[in-house]
């Protein structure tokens, strides 16, 4: 497999292991109530850890390429 479709098939599984259409309606539901600026700062701080979880696991990983 060349590096072009590892790294297409691979964004591609990880936007559907994240699913963030399917996320949005319970990330609405749980910030309900904050303010505009502290939905940002959860948005981005939940988007960090799960950047910082799926590197660990894609460094980890046994995956043979």
């Amino acid at each position: 497999m060349s590096v072009e479709g590892f790294v297409s098939t691979s964004l591609v599984m990880l936007f559907v292991t994240i699913d963030p259409p399917g996320l949005l309606p319970m990330f609405i539901s749980l910030t309900h109530g904050m303010s505009n600026q502290q939905r940002r700062e959860t948005a981005f701080r939940a988007c960090a850890i799960a950047f910082f979880i799926l590197g660990i696991f894609a460094k980890i990983g046994r995956a043979h390429v």
